[in-house]
């Protein structure tokens, strides 16, 4: 008989876990083992993304790098922590004006989330390339709601609170800063 509960996640998925101490849950992304303890979490594990992220809603959370076990951390209540695989580094934030797992419901949230995570979300969800082709664009801010608007809402509403411009071409949206260089005018 199994000693562990577990799964491997590719992608994103919303658990309610109980708490059973004799066999614990496991939650395998490429990068993270999450052992959960009896709770109510969020994990965001996609291909192609440069960080897992988790959202703890209820209950208590280890997280331990799959490459480096002695790098864990234990998640509170209330806070979303987001692995960089880059760097094998826990960054901490507060999620309490989080409702668990929104996405479920078609609704998109960012809380101080760059232009390339929000770039990645929305290419999911309206299955369509985004390109932004000046780096610090990508790293533009962002805290917004968003529930049945069209990706071209949403981007025009993104553009209102940081300027930046976009062009949809067969290939996708394009993404760009709103400075003109010398080869722009030409």
């Amino acid at each position: 008989m199994d000693k562990n509960r577990e799964v491997l996640l590719i992608g994103e998925g919303y658990f309610e876990v109980a708490h059973n101490a004799e066999k614990p849950f496991i939650i395998k992304t490429s990068s993270l083992s999450t052992t959960v303890l009896g709770t109510h979490l969020n994990v965001s594990a996609y291909p192609g993304d440069m960080q897992t992220e988790v959202s703890l809603y209820e209950g208590k959370v280890e997280l331990a790098d799959k490459n480096r076990s002695e790098n864990k951390l234990i998640m509170k209540p209330g806070q979303k922590v987001s692995f960089t695989y880059n760097e094998n580094n826990f960054y901490i934030k507060a999620n309490e004006l989080e409702k668990p797992a929104e996405w479920r419901e078609g609704i998109l949230r960012f809380y101080d989330e760059d232009l390339n995570s929000i770039s990645q979300k929305l290419e999911r969800k309206f299955m369509t390339k985004i390109f932004i082709t000046d780096e610090e664009v990508g790293k533009l801010r962002f805290t917004a709601s968003f529930d049945t608007e069209p990706i071209e809402k949403i981007l025009i509403l993104l553009s209102e609170e940081h300027e930046f411009k976009t062009i949809k071409t067969t290939n996708g949206i394009i993404i760009k800063s709103l400075k003109t260089t010398y080869n722009d005018r030409m």
